[in-house]
């Protein structure tokens, strides 16, 4: 923990001054410099938090707390949480939850870890469709989430390259609390599936 807090605290300086100077008056490349290096810090800084979140994962040292979860409440309450950023991105957000709760055994912040790594990934790589999609659906035993998006596709290579410690966690968590998850993508976009299949 310590590791990770000094790495990321410098980056909390840079991003604080390059904050300092947008509030100033300065030419437009200047201003747009700024922007595209405080994408740059916020993503190493994210980096830096999954590296750190993957090595915990990988030696069992990440705190787990199995519990109940009301998925449809969580999924509410998680997408609300991200819902600025989407409409500061101008992308249309599709929510299709039941009325009824639907009941998942597992962690609430890695539930939320996996989310939010989702969601970050559809930012990233897909914002140029514009769309990002939630859907929860029941039948018989099995519940699945897919969350969807109208990018140009996934790129297994690049996505491993930019994003590819996001979504190990996102993989290593799903594993660990008993679910599966699939990917089908096309150029016309992708969906992320999630299944959670009810014990007896």
């Amino acid at each position: 923990m310590s590791l990770s807090h000094d790495l990321r605290t410098p980056l909390t300086t840079v991003r604080t001054h390059i904050y300092q100077m947008k509030n100033e008056e300065m030419v437009l490349n200047v201003q747009q410099s700024l922007e595209v290096i405080d994408t740059k810090v916020e993503f190493v800084s994210d980096l830096i938090d999954n590296l750190f979140s993957y090595t915990l994962l990988l030696n069992r040292k990440y705190p787990y707390r199995e519990e109940e979860v009301d998925m449809a409440r969580f999924l509410r309450k998680s997408i609300a949480q991200w819902y600025p950023l989407f409409e500061e991105e101008n992308m249309e957000v599709d929510i299709q939850l039941p009325s009824q709760s639907i009941y998942w055994r597992g962690d609430v912040q890695w539930l939320e870890r996996i989310i939010d790594n989702l969601c970050q990934n559809v930012i990233r790589h897909a914002k140029e469709g514009n769309f990002i999609g939630f859907r929860l659906v029941q039948e018989h035993d099995l519940s699945s989430l897919t969350i969807s998006d109208k990018g140009s596709g996934f790129n297994k290579n690049s996505h491993t390259k930019q994003n590819g410690v996001g979504l190990a966690i996102v993989d290593a968590m799903i594993k660990e609390m008993g679910l599966t998850w699939s990917i089908h993508s096309t150029k016309h976009g992708t969906d992320i599936q999630i299944v959670y299949k009810a014990s007896d």
